[in-house]
């Protein structure tokens, strides 16, 4: 037998308002005991470990010594813990499309439809040096080494894309290669980027440029790179300082290519360089990375209002792995706001993890989606991609390990 001795106004009054729909009424209740009490008046109240005590304020007298058995309140929660969830599983459907039963004989795209295709400098380029050679070294990767040779391959590799009858193409320039030490702009790159956009305008496929995909200076690297604040303004300047060599040719342009990407598989998932492990530095590269998309876009817009200027954003979505597990649904919802929501957060309404980053507000004339599958998610999921994900057992897996979704 336990004892509780204080005093009325300490007691969990409002505790039984919330229950008070799976409770009789008052006067129906046994064993109440009435107290004309003032309050604040001091009571001393017995109870045994396995009963729950509720207590009920009605007109100026206390109501005390009424038992819930661990059983009624277990069936309690056990109710309100279906509910959430089937509620969560009503709003949220995880729709998955019977491709035998959906007719693809009538697909067609519009006569003005864009095709295009995509590059990375760093995956084609061959010969940088830049933060991912750099990572590649001190991590014993795979070196990039000449990779597909396209700085010394670029006009047949256009011959390439007319091959394949795009009409666009997006490729990122190299920050590395045009300012290869703090301050030292190398013209002749600049002058070679300059041919490729003229080669591409003459063989009636539109550039767009990407201004930064996932590489830049060692030199900005280790001065902390984007996870310094005090850092961005390198990198606005060197956007600043590049955008008018091209500009009355490219309309055009992506500032970033999937900052949610680069930040979490650099600073929390260790696979890109840095090769950080840490979710707090992870969240602070994203935001500072999308502080310096607003100022570049700001401050290209003012340089030429026409230009079409963006950015890349990587759209995974996250389901519950489990869909009748509570945890399972709060993670989905945690990694969904951190992945996606976040991002738009900051381009919608100018606030990004509850800060103010009033820059970012509107500052894309587009957002391009870069699309893959989506991930079901419980807490412990493997903080790698170096396995396949988890997926159901009607999806076909990519070699990639991607679920098809």
């Amino acid at each position: 037998m336990s004892q509780y001795n204080g005093f009325i106004h300490h007691l969990p009054l409002s505790f039984c308002s919330s229950l008070w729909p799976i409770t009789p009424k008052v006067s129906q209740l046994p064993g109440w005991e009435a107290y004309q009490l003032a309050y604040g008046a001091k009571i001393t109240i017995n109870f045994t470990p396995h009963e729950y005590y509720y207590y009920a304020k009605l007109d100026n007298r206390i109501y005390c010594n009424i038992t819930m058995e661990w059983t009624t309140l277990g069936i309690f929660a056990l109710v309100t813990y279906i509910a959430i969830v089937s509620f969560f599983h009503l709003i949220f459907p995880e729709k998955h499309l019977d491709w035998t039963k959906v007719n693809l004989d009538k697909i067609e795209f519009p006569d003005a439809f864009t095709w295009g295709v995509a590059t990375a400098a760093h995956q084609i380029e061959g010969g940088n040096v830049n933060n991912w050679t750099q990572f590649e070294a001190s991590e014993s990767k795979e070196p990039s080494g000449l990779a597909c040779d396209h700085w010394g391959r670029w006009q047949q590799d256009h011959e390439l894309l007319v091959e394949l009858g795009v009409n666009s193409y997006r490729f990122s320039i190299e920050w590395s290669r045009i300012e290869p030490n703090e301050g030292d702009w190398n013209i002749e790159v600049i002058e070679k980027y300059s041919a490729m956009v003229d080669s591409l305008i003459a063989k009636g496929i539109e550039p767009m440029i990407t201004l930064h995909h996932f590489s830049h200076p060692i030199w900005f690297e280790e001065k902390g790179g984007f996870y310094e604040r005090e850092n961005l303004c390198y990198f606005v300047d060197y956007c600043n300082r590049i955008f008018p060599y091209f500009s009355s040719r490219v309309t055009k342009w992506c500032t970033v290519n999937e900052p949610d990407v680069f930040s979490i598989m650099g600073y929390h998932m260790g696979m890109f360089p840095p090769g950080q492990r840490s979710p707090i530095k992870a969240i602070r590269v994203m935001k500072n990375v999308m502080i310096a998309h607003g100022e570049v876009y700001h401050n290209l817009k003012s340089l030429s209002p026409n230009s079409y200027i963006g950015l890349a954003k990587n759209v995974t979505i996250f389901d519950p792995y489990r869909r009748w597990n509570l945890l399972h649904w709060l993670t989905s919802f945690a990694l969904n706001y951190i992945w996606n929501g976040a991002i738009i957060s900051a381009l919608k309404r100018g606030r990004m993890y509850g800060t103010s980053v009033k820059r970012v507000r509107k500052s894309a004339d587009f957002i391009g989606l870069n699309y893959y599958t989506h991930v079901l998610t419980s807490p412990f999921l493997p903080q790698t991609t170096e396995i396949d994900l988890p997926a159901r057992k009607h999806e076909t897996v990519t070699e990639f390990g991607y679920p098809m979704y």
